[in-house]
């Protein structure tokens, strides 16, 4: 479906393209980053008041700061409690400090790359 102003030729950027869903493509993905597991220590940080529910707390974060489908949250889910390295790509760039936070409790060492760049 298009808009009035697309058929009147009065888009403010013609290669600017639209997705399925009516968000704009350029503007879904500038503010993205990466966030990549690359190990797991031994004993992890914590003692603060939502350690013990550390996982329940991360499905909640990684949930609202990730737009992907629910079958690959619950994959990211598994491997992260497996303590597997792993590489969250399209974090958005607004809950990138509140994953970090939650990984880093739970004893991860995270490296941040903004923009999507891994």
């Amino acid at each position: 479906m298009t808009t009035t102003m697309e058929n009147q030729g009065m888009w403010p950027n013609p290669s600017f393209k639209r997705t399925p869903d009516g968000a704009a493509h350029a503007k879904r993905w500038a503010s993205m980053a990466t966030l990549s597991i690359v190990h797991w220590r031994e004993s992890p940080i914590g003692f603060t008041g939502w350690d013990t529910h550390a996982n329940s707390e991360m499905k909640r974060r990684l949930k609202r700061a990730m737009d992907i489908s629910p079958a690959l949250l619950r994959q990211h889910i598994r491997q992260i409690q497996a303590r597997e390295p792993i590489v969250l790509v399209g974090v958005k760039e607004e809950a990138v400090a509140s994953v970090r936070q939650i990984l880093e409790t739970q004893g991860a060492e995270v490296v941040v790359a903004l923009g999507g760049a891994a």
